[in-house]
């Protein structure tokens, strides 16, 4: 069984009221949504993530195949995200924070997590970009989701997030190579970015809050 298929047998288990499934299914993603919040809110993200896994909870007959339980759940991270930074700025519900960057809404997270100057620069890029892109990418090349299942977690069309992604490279290579102290770091950083998320991940899934 594959953990797509694995994952969608918990799920019918816990809507059919199998509790165990549903913590299955929690311990499984718990670490996905822990980084999405981990590389834009400063602090704490505990009560980020629980609320997260309520609104999965208590929408979970929404849940898509083609967004899968691990795509639904950052699905609603990033709409938990968009919640949090209206709440901090006191902004109603029909203003776009997907055009602002981490860096906009602020504070920051701290790149201290990160193990090499590789990371620390590609953190510090990411931050620079539209939460669109940021997410996009992250959702890319550090969670590994792809075509149909990044289109439905976000809500946009393919071609969309296609442009997205494209665009999203181009002004992160632009951000790369102006915070780099040296061209050599910049080079190694964006001719490495797949390796460089990977490594990410896997620190950021053992990292403190």
């Amino acid at each position: 069984m594959s953990d797509r298929e694995r994952d969608l047998d918990l799920l019918e288990r816990w809507r059919g009221g199998d509790a165990a499934a549903g913590e299955a299914l929690f311990s499984t993603h718990f670490d996905a949504v822990f980084r999405f919040f981990r590389t834009k809110i400063a602090g704490p993200t505990d009560d980020l993530v629980q609320r997260t896994f309520v609104a999965c909870l208590e929408n979970r007959d929404r849940i898509r195949g083609d967004a899968g339980v691990r795509g639904y759940l950052l699905g609603c991270a990033r709409n938990v995200l968009f919640e949090e930074y209206r709440a901090r700025r006191k902004l109603s519900s029909s203003d776009d924070l997907g055009e602002s960057s981490v860096l906009d809404l602020g504070p920051t997270p701290s790149s201290a997590v990160a193990r090499k100057q590789e990371h620390e620069l590609l953190l510090r890029a990411l931050r620079h970009l539209s939460l669109h892109h940021q997410i996009a990418l992250e959702l890319y090349y550090v969670e590994g989701l792809r075509g149909p299942q990044l289109a439905a977690v976000l809500d946009v069309p393919e071609g969309t997030i296609r442009s997205r992604l494209r665009r999203g490279v181009e002004q992160l290579r632009k951000h790369v190579e102006r915070l780099a102290a040296s061209p050599e770091l910049a080079q190694s950083t964006l001719s490495g970015l797949e390796t460089w998320a990977g490594e990410i991940q896997a620190h950021l899934s053992h990292a403190e809050s």
